[in-house]
């Protein structure tokens, strides 16, 4: 199981840093709160190959940066929109 969480990590934060990297040519915004929004995604993964090989429940810790992360995206979204 382990390598299934690790590979949900490489995933979001290949996301991250394609979106990241497009916002970086393109200058639209949505890439940027998308990509922050994956990196969210990642650290949250990331929390969980770490406490998986910890032995520990840090469930409440990894909720945080994919709360926080689904909130820039959904924010990014409505900014968007009402332009």
């Amino acid at each position: 199981m382990p390598v299934l969480y690790l590979l949900c990590f490489g995933v979001s934060a290949t996301c991250a840093v394609m979106l990241l990297r497009s916002w970086k040519t393109s200058r639209v915004r949505l890439l940027l709160w998308s990509g922050i929004g994956f990196s969210g995604i990642a650290l949250n993964n990331l929390l969980l190959v770490v406490g998986e090989n910890a032995g520990r429940d840090w469930s409440a810790w990894r909720g945080a940066p994919a709360l926080a992360g689904l909130i820039v995206m959904i924010w990014g979204l409505i900014e968007e929109r009402s332009r």
